[in-house]
């Protein structure tokens, strides 16, 4: 990898870390928010970039099912992280192979 190329990823990582520090700083001042959309969908903003919507049966499901998530989220947890943090550099990788 050329010098300009490994400086340009370690600006694109210095500039993702920024980002995720100002999400992670924007979900604790209070940016999470309910609405109910036009349809009679429940829409919780502030989980991630786009809206989560679902039906009141959807929004229970997911209650009933509260500790079999958090089980599965806690014998995954590496995995979900890093999955995570690839996903964001490849798009990162791919904006610069664009630009």
């Amino acid at each position: 990898m050329s010098k300009a190329m490994e400086l340009e990823l370690a600006r694109v990582k210095a500039e993702l870390a920024n980002a995720n520090t100002m999400l992670k700083a924007q979900e604790s001042t209070g940016h999470f928010r309910i609405a109910m959309g036009k349809t009679g969908g429940i829409i919780v903003y502030g989980l991630g970039r786009f809206p989560t919507t679902l039906y009141k049966k959807g929004w229970q499901f997911i209650f009933a099912n509260q500790s079999k998530i958090e089980a599965f989220i806690k014998e995954n947890e590496a995995e979900l992280d890093r999955l995570g943090n690839l996903a964001k550099l490849a798009k990162a990788q791919a904006k610069l192979a664009k630009g």
